[in-house]
């Protein structure tokens, strides 16, 4: 195989497998936000929206009462692309158009996630042979929890991708200390701050060392995230009345609200520790890239580079433990984790993973099984795609959603008529046979889905039997 051809092919054999994995449905009403306004976007050029599911944890209301999504601007400019071509295949085959779009949406985080793998691929190949980069960018990438949130419609993959991106343009090697990285790094950071603005508080160790090590380049990286502080502020400004607004009350921005009310080392617990969410029971091969940490420390060779990764993971650890939801609520271990988990990578250099290999390689074969193991159970199975089941819609899940996962993986087969109950005010799905399919259920959801979408029409028009029925009542 060509060198020059390699990356093209890996690349979309990443995105391929991905894709192939996806969800094709949104599973979380966060989701809903970014879209909503992208739909606004496409349909009346504005970022205001009239969403289906109001909700004033994602939402903000102007004084005119138009909606305003709190989840950044830059994840709606991002699915503007599938919600116009989604428009004109549900025009062309005759589908439900928001149903369409929400489908093809669910290939953004596939894309993202495709992205963030190869560039740890091109970190891996900088100071390794290729097939050793290639196997690590491939453990890292789907033994982490960086496989199962692609298949979701979270912001997160996105913020992951900047801050990675963003992290290796700093990077002390030679190679990267290039003035077209630097522009690069700003772009990305300013793509994340759009989508995110606290994720300022991660960014900032690296955003000092890169400062602090190319004072002189360092312009080439301002001016693309001063770009990015000018769209938000003027942003705020005509929605808010201030270039500081984000939709947000003042008690939430200064810490003084109840949704600030985790004790700070209970949060800590959960995101890191805790059975039910933490990060060592989710993605076990934290534990490798601890040792390497631990190891580096101990030689000396812990450098500043180093310690800005380490410190933005720790920041963004620290932000969160006191969110009343630090993991992000019934999420797939801790959500608000996954932005920074990527940055540890980095730790990992040609010195210090040979020493783990030779001191704890069968420790090392362990983790690496059992962390993939456990990626691959939660892209077959999420406890959330299963509440509306009736034994646990009266009640919190009976188990860590890793352990429900399981129970579920188990036995999803019998069930497969409850799984998807259709939503208030929409027909039932017809019942699929999910049988053959006993390990990914990517493609499950694919044909449900799209079986969903063909049959939505059809059931949604009355029977002549049944046009003199009168309406049920609506559900409160």
């Amino acid at each position: 195989m060509k060198h020059n051809a390699f990356p093209i092919i890996f690349g979309f054999a990443l995105f391929l497998v991905l894709s192939l994995c996806g969800a094709g449905y949104f599973d979380t009403i966060d989701a809903e936000a970014s879209f909503e306004t992208a739909r606004a976007l496409y349909n009346d050029r504005s970022f205001y929206s009239d969403p289906l599911r109001p909700d004033g944890m994602l939402y903000a209301q102007r004084a005119d009462g138009q909606s305003v999504s709190k989840l950044g601007l830059a994840l709606p400019v991002f699915y503007l692309a599938p919600v116009a071509l989604g428009a004109w295949v549900a025009q062309l085959l005759h589908l439900p158009e928001r149903e369409t779009q929400e489908f093809l949406i669910t290939f953004v985080n596939p894309l993202f996630t495709a992205l963030l793998i190869f560039l740890i691929y091109t970190y891996a190949r900088s100071w390794s042979r290729r097939r050793a980069a290639l196997g690590l960018s491939l453990i890292l990438g789907f033994a982490t929890l960086l496989f199962p949130y692609s298949k979701t419609a979270h912001r997160e993959p996105l913020l992951a991708l900047t801050l990675f991106a963003c992290a290796l343009a700093f990077h002390p090697s030679p190679a990267r200390r290039s003035r077209t990285s630097l522009f690069w790094a700003g772009s990305a950071a300013g793509i994340a701050f759009l989508c995110k603005n606290a994720i300022v508080v991660p960014l900032a160790p690296l955003v000092l060392y890169g400062l602090s090590t190319k004072k002189r380049e360092f312009v080439f990286f301002l001016f693309p995230f001063s770009v990015a502080l000018f769209i938000q502020g003027a942003f705020s400004y005509f929605t808010w009345g201030t270039v500081w607004g984000t939709g947000y009350s003042e008690a939430v921005t200064t810490f003084h609200s109840s949704v600030w009310s985790t004790p700070f080392w209970n949060g800590l617990y959960l995101q890191l520790f805790s059975p039910r969410s933490g990060l060592v029971f989710y993605c076990p091969l934290i534990i490798g890239i601890g040792l390497i940490a631990a190891h580096k420390i101990k030689t000396k060779s812990f450098s500043h580079f180093d310690a800005s990764v380490v410190a933005a993971f720790c920041l963004q650890a620290m932000l969160y433990a006191k969110w009343w939801a630090p993991t992000g609520g019934e999420a797939l271990g801790p959500r608000h984790l996954l932005p920074v988990l990527p940055l540890l990578f980095l730790l990992l250099d040609k010195e210090n993973l040979p020493w783990l290999w030779r001191r704890f390689r069968v420790s090392t074969v362990l983790l690496v099984v059992l962390s993939f193991s456990f990626q691959i159970l939660h892209v077959s199975v999420k406890p959330q795609q299963f509440w509306t089941l009736e034994q646990y819609a009266r009640q919190p899940l009976p188990y860590p959603p890793w352990a429900t996962n399981l129970v579920f993986f188990m036995q999803k087969w019998k069930r497969a008529p409850e799984i998807y109950a259709g939503n208030v005010g929409l027909p039932p799905m017809r019942p699929v046979d999910l049988s053959p399919f006993e390990t990914l259920q990517g493609f499950n959801y694919w044909w449900m889905h799209l079986m969903r979408a063909r049959s939505l029409e059809k059931t949604s028009l009355p029977n002549d039997s049944e046009k003199s029925a009168p309406e049920p009542e609506s559900v409160s």
